[in-house]
């Protein structure tokens, strides 16, 4: 690959994974609300590869989360949680208090609903915790 088309091809992937889509789509997990944004946006393209990832690596997330994180397309409980989810959308900044967050954010099938996503903070990195 020529050195022009490489370093084009590198901007544009360091710009999609800054906006958290393409070339790996990575989740910043520096960010609250980017790491409950992915909930809503795997909801919306159904692309669950990420959702097992954002869950709390000790394990100590409630059962609400722990599904959320579990789903796959293939799942019974998956066009349930599309409805719902990928109208979702974060409210306002993060709360943030030592190692603990929440995030306001709607959902439902109408992007209506007001929640609150607890988060954890583990090693520098944020997961769900419990909704």
């Amino acid at each position: 690959m020529n050195k022009p088309l490489r370093t084009s091809l590198l901007a544009v992937c360091v710009i999609a994974l800054t906006a958290g889509t393409a070339c790996g789509g990575s989740v910043d997990f520096s960010d609250p609300a980017s790491v409950t944004s992915a909930v809503f946006q795997a909801a919306k393209s159904g692309d669950t590869s990420k959702l097992a990832g954002l869950c709390d690596p000790k394990k100590e997330n409630d059962g609400d989360t722990r599904r959320i994180c579990e789903l796959t397309p293939e799942s019974k409980k998956f066009e349930q949680f599309k409805e719902y989810f990928a109208s979702g959308k974060v409210e306002g900044s993060p709360e943030i208090k030592g190692d603990k967050a929440q995030v306001k954010f709607k959902f439902g099938p109408k992007g209506e609903k007001d929640e609150t996503m607890k988060l954890v903070q583990r090693d520098g990195k944020w997961y769900l915790a419990s909704f």
